[in-house]
């Protein structure tokens, strides 16, 4: 017998031994990765605080699952309560006539400062025939848009 070759009960060992050691180095090295990935994030972070009766934008998360022409930011929504200092219970700021005001336990992370005015305050088109007349000049444009491309020659 050489002295390479080594007997079944020395090759387990010597496998085994191995196993450990790389164990351990794969161990320390992922302790070093999350190290350093926590710096990284901890650098980057912040906590924006909002108070009560803020506006935000709240990130759609059907977005992901569904559709990626979909809006990012829902209507806009009204901070009622801080939960701690990253969780933040929301209310739709406007509802749908009969519907129950939708209330959320939300982390900041999904949610953004909204700084457009609130909708009592835009202007409000009530006179029915100005909103008709600039329906009806928004279409002669359009049929005058597509009435002239009918005339163009084809290439």
């Amino acid at each position: 017998m050489d002295k390479d070759t080594l007997t079944y009960q020395e090759y387990v060992i010597c496998q085994k031994e191995q196993t450990e050691q790389t164990e351990l180095q794969v161990r320390e090295n992922l302790t070093r990765a999350q190290v350093k990935q926590k710096t990284y994030y901890d650098t980057k972070s912040f906590v924006r605080r909002y108070q009560e009766g803020d506006r935000v934008w709240y990130r759609n998360r059907l977005r992901k699952a569904r559709k990626k022409f979909m809006k990012r930011w829902c209507r806009p929504w009204r901070i009622i309560k801080a939960l701690s200092d990253i969780t933040y219970r929301i209310e739709e700021e406007n509802r749908k006539p009969g519907k129950r005001r939708l209330r959320k336990g939300v982390h900041f992370n999904y949610f953004k400062p909204c700084h457009s005015p609130p909708e009592e305050s835009q202007p409000y088109v009530e006179d029915r025939a100005k909103l008709e007349q600039i329906a009806s000049t928004v279409q002669a444009d359009r049929d005058h848009t597509c009435a002239r491309d009918r005339d163009l020659p084809a290439i």
